[in-house]
């Protein structure tokens, strides 16, 4: 499921760093395929990836609501959660959390940017996919 999901993920990622957006028919062909993935593990599955796209979905939602965060992070935090399911979803948006501060940091420091100025989310969000997604693929453990 990794490398089937992997280009979309850098293209997610590639548009929100670009464009400051991100598309809604790359979440929703991120959530079909997770599905499909859900379909063939069965019901444990089904359990993990719903908890995980509450666990990942929720905060980010009230996020959006409260103007913190745009509502195209919130529905790719959603999509992640369910990709990744729970607990895996944990370790991925502590990842992206990390980093998206220290980038954060680093650049306002830097006088690059202020703290108010707007930042995507999404490739952070996408950083912790894919480093909790290797970690899962290659037997590692995140914790």
């Amino acid at each position: 499921m990794t490398w089937l999901v992997l280009p979309l993920l850098l293209y997610i990622a590639y548009v929100d760093i670009r464009e400051h957006r991100i598309p809604n028919w790359a979440v929703l062909t991120l959530l079909v395929l997770t599905l499909g993935r859900v379909a063939l593990e069965g019901p444990p599955a089904l359990s993990d990836a719903l908890l995980g796209a509450g666990v990942a979905g929720v905060p980010f939602f009230v996020a959006a609501f409260a103007n913190a965060v745009g509502m195209g992070d919130a529905k790719l935090a959603f999509a992640l959660g369910a990709l990744l399911g729970y607990p895996a979803v944990v370790p991925g948006l502590l990842i992206a959390t990390a980093a998206g501060g220290v980038v954060v940091l680093a650049l306002v420091a830097a006088g690059r940017m202020g703290w108010k100025d707007p930042m995507p989310y999404g490739p952070f969000l996408v950083l912790g996919a894919v480093i909790t997604m290797g970690g899962l693929t290659f037997g590692g453990t995140l914790w």
